[in-house]
């Protein structure tokens, strides 16, 4: 994530395409925790931009429905050929 600073000294966090991409990842192999850890974090980290927040946890749990769903579809072709 990149910072942008404004008036004030105050370091507002950009989004960029590797940061979603790194809580998508992140939601594809921690799965069940990303998400809770996402919003932890940044709740810490920025407790007064609930967007980044908002976001981090977004990616992270389409990563992990997506792994669910990977895993799904493996057990059922496998299913299907034994």
């Amino acid at each position: 994530m990149k910072y942008r600073t404004i008036e004030g000294g105050y370091k507002v966090p950009v989004f960029t395409k590797d940061w979603k991409a790194m809580w998508f990842m992140l939601g594809m192999f921690f799965q069940i925790f990303a998400p809770f850890f996402a919003v932890i974090y940044y709740a810490i980290r920025f407790p007064q931009i609930k967007t980044v927040r908002e976001v981090a946890a977004t990616w992270a749990t389409r990563g992990l429905f997506t792994m669910v769903a990977i895993l799904v579809c493996v057990g059922c072709i496998l299913s299907l050929l034994s």
